[in-house]
């Protein structure tokens, strides 16, 4: 009905609708199209409206004008909800364990998949949407069993620490054997077991570690640093409310090292205990004194290691970000008492609120002389943070900022994301609209946040949504200070931060895990339907399709396409 209408009372339309609907509507038909891009006036209105370096425009036709749109418009993501395609690889006749699973964004191996009732973990190299094969991890057993992979972590210089039980099986000839009767009646006991994989490696390295200690506890999460270090998160198979953090260092043997499968010992001691407790300092005791937690002290359902293993970060169930942090000694038992992740932010003059801050995805390093032979380095970090106001509890997902400055000679000039933890002083650049959680969410997955490599996307699973922000870091990071933000795109006029809008992902399944490729449009999204790829990008094309995984190497097959666009 709209391109009836005449193409003068066409553009009045499209200069009222917000810029996506506008780019919206020139798609449609050609006479739309002609219209939108007809008229230079209603080209740099909108052009104005959107973000973006300041241009001669006369220097510009109006086709020239039209085109820089859409480049801008294409940066902004705007229209990727229905232009995205989506590629869904399954395995028939085989489930997929998404909490076994492990993806990362980066490394020549960058996805771990683990399978239900499979003891082999495969793992791929994602480019272009597509997965290429890397090793199939086989537990290295001569003795028949079952084998139950419980949970999957990469490690530090891409490598992989796999968690997994191990049943053994009886074989026997001789049924009627008293001996062997007795055997059958009392089956053997499970055995834990973590695999360290070295994926850099051509040749096959095993480290193999035995977990004897935990009998009656199951394990929930699992931290690989490096073969010598990780960490496990345990819980009480009958009494759920108790459950502690166990560390644990492998002991080096130069001998049993130099064989394909190595079999180490290790020292474990736990750091945390149910009541929050720090457990391994020696100068503490057992029942040290507990850090102040805003809310009792949860199952730890995810560790993360950090900057450089130096700490490890909690995350409890339904937490977006890690609530609680602990820093780590070379020597152990010493360890730092048990801190929650929270520092105070204006989001306006007559607001501050509560943030828990996540390890930085952005930064920015300058050296300036201040005085003469005494130059001095200047760090910005952004992050991602949650805000929340105390009587009601809502959140406000923002993104700040912190700076920090050091002599240059004791700078290593290199950057390093997960320091900028360490900042206390944050100060909220932009406000992200459309959160998929306005209050705080009993949703046992909760969300899941995974940003860009650039920094240029962040994306936000929550249940069978992804929510994507487009963002430009280096001018958040420098407050709009070039005014690539027109004032439409503010919080409030007198304000400096900016306000960006998303787009909506529909998964159609229950999101697990969430990470980004080595490219800024691409998504990787573990579900309980099976792995799904998003080409958020303007090469996407609104295709739904569905690939059969390649568990053999020899390459998937095209299951069915189904075209939207």
């Amino acid at each position: 009905m709209l391109s009836q209408l005449p193409v003068e009372l066409i553009q009045q339309i499209l200069h009222h609708a917000d810029t996506p609907s506008y780019l919206q509507a020139a798609y449609t038909c050609r006479r739309l199209f002609e219209a939108a891009g007809g008229s230079r006036e209603l080209v740099l209105h909108h052009l104005n409206e959107t973000p973006g370096a300041t241009f001669p425009s006369g220097s510009l036709d109006t086709k020239e004008l039209f085109l820089l749109l859409r480049q801008r418009a294409s940066q902004l993501l705007y229209g990727a909800e229905t232009r995205a395609s989506r590629t869904l690889h399954i395995a028939e006749g085989r489930a997929i364990d998404p909490r076994a699973c492990a993806v990362t964004s980066s490394g020549h191996v960058n996805l771990a998949l683990a399978f239900k009732g499979d003891g082999i973990v495969r793992t791929y190299l994602t480019r272009n949407g597509l997965l290429f094969p890397r090793k199939a991890l086989r537990p290295p057993y001569d003795q028949p069993g079952r084998i139950e992979i419980l949970r999957v972590a990469f490690g530090t210089e891409n490598s992989l620490g796999v968690l997994h039980r191990f049943t053994p099986e009886i074989q026997t000839n001789d049924m009627h054997h008293p001996f062997v009767r007795q055997a059958l009646q009392s089956p053997p006991e499970p055995e834990l077991h973590l695999i360290h994989h070295d994926t850099e490696c051509t040749q096959e390295h095993l480290t193999i570690y035995a977990i004897t200690d935990r009998e009656d506890y199951e394990p929930l999460a699992l931290a690989m640093f490096n073969k010598y270090r990780f960490a496990i998160s345990w819980q009480h198979t009958q009494d759920r409310s108790v459950h502690e953090v166990a560390l644990y260092d492998g002991i080096p043997d130069m001998q049993e090292e130099q064989s394909a499968v190595a079999c180490l010992r290790y020292m474990s001691n736990v750091i945390a205990d149910e009541g929050g407790h720090v457990t391994a300092n020696s100068n503490l005791g057992r029942r040290g004194p507990a850090s102040l937690h805003p809310r009792p002290w949860s199952a730890v359902s995810q560790i993360a290691f950090n900057d450089h293993g130096s700490q490890l970060l909690y995350y409890h169930t339904g937490c977006t970000l890690y609530d609680h942090y602990q820093s780590l000694n070379d020597t152990l038992p010493t360890v730092s008492r048990i801190r929650h992740n929270y520092c105070w932010a204006s989001l306006t003059p007559q607001m501050i609120l509560n943030f828990s801050i996540g390890i930085p995805f952005f930064a920015l390093h300058d050296t300036r002389d201040i005085a003469a032979n005494r130059p001095v380095c200047h760090w910005k970090y952004l992050s991602f943070g949650l805000g929340r106001d105390r009587p009601g509890q809502w959140i406000y997902p923002c993104i700040l900022m912190a700076e920090a400055r050091c002599r240059a000679i004791n700078c290593a000039h290199t950057v390093n994301l997960d320091r900028g933890r360490r900042l206390t002083d944050w100060k909220v650049v932009a406000r992200l609209r459309g959160y998929p959680e306005e209050r705080v969410s009993m949703n046992s997955v909760g969300c899941i946040i995974a940003t860009s490599p650039g920094g240029q996307r962040i994306a936000v699973a929550n249940w069978k949504t992804v929510t994507v922000w487009a963002l430009q870091p280096e001018v958040l990071i420098e407050e709009n200070s070039t005014g690539f933000y027109p004032d439409s795109w503010k919080l409030r006029s007198d304000l400096k931060i900016v306000d960006l809008k998303p787009i909506v992902l529909q998964l159609d399944a229950v999101c697990f895990k969430l990470s980004f490729t080595g490219r800024e449009d691409e998504l990787l999204a573990v579900t309980d339907r099976g792995l799904m790829y998003w080409n958020i990008g303007p090469g996407g094309t609104g295709a739904r399709m569905t690939r059969s995984l390649d568990l053999d190497g020899r390459g998937g097959t095209w299951v069915q396409s189904d075209r939207l666009l």
